[in-house]
């Protein structure tokens, strides 16, 4: 079985490329360190579509070993309701 996820460690060491003082990037090429740019930095390298990195979160999470099961199934539910909010509106403006 392979499972693949992306994960994050402490942004303020993980820095590549210009971040400010709170350890946000500065340019679109920065990496920060934070999962957010992680996911779009590997959807922009890796021409990773939505619904990939949705699967990628959903794995990130049943992955991790720190959350007990209660935790768990209360992250994927925030991811489910998430996506959920902002599927339609990305179908809509396709049309």
């Amino acid at each position: 079985v392979n499972v693949a996820g992306l994960h994050s460690d402490d942004p303020a060491y993980c820095a590549i490329g210009t971040v400010d003082e709170r350890c946000y990037a500065c340019e679109p090429q920065t990496y920060d360190g934070y999962v957010n740019s992680a996911y779009m930095r590997a959807a922009r390298d890796s021409g990773l579509t939505p619904d990939e990195c949705v699967l990628l979160a959903k794995r990130s999470i049943e992955a991790c070993w720190k959350l007990t099961d209660a935790q768990r199934a209360g992250y994927l539910e925030k991811l489910r309701a998430y996506c959920d909010g902002w599927r339609p509106k990305a179908a809509a403006g396709r049309k």
